[in-house]
């Protein structure tokens, strides 16, 4: 009678919550900022990842398997990914923030590129 919500396994009850989500909050997004048009400095990221968000995401995708297959260390190689997780974030704000704080980061990165790209007009379009 219960289906657990398991991200690993891809379970369709996660699929349909997820996806959910995000209808609802597409729709949410969609009433304050076109039907309500309640527009100010808080949506101009969202433009920013929106105008280019193909070249964010293959962009976002190369890096990251970049980052995997970069391997630093003397004896013990890891890839270059986990060091800048566990010296550059983990250390100062432990595990779940040292998470949430490397996925920050790396949003910032993306949004400050694709920043640069919009302030120059270059919305890359399939």
């Amino acid at each position: 009678m219960v289906f657990p919500i398991n991200k690993n396994l891809w379970t369709s009850s996660y699929v349909l919550f997820t996806a959910g989500t995000a209808l609802l909050l597409f729709g949410a997004m969609y009433w304050v900022i076109d039907v309500r048009r309640l527009r100010g400095a808080w949506v101009t990221p969202l433009v920013v990842y929106g105008m280019n968000s193909i070249a964010v995401f293959v962009a976002s995708g190369m890096f990251a398997k970049t980052l995997t297959r970069i391997s630093v260390g003397g004896e013990e190689t890891i890839p270059l990914s986990a060091w800048l997780y566990e010296n550059a974030f983990r250390s100062w704000a432990g595990d779940y923030g040292g998470s949430l704080a490397f996925a920050l980061a790396q949003v910032g990165f993306w949004l400050v590129l694709m920043w640069i790209l919009h302030r120059r007009g270059i919305h890359i379009k399939i």
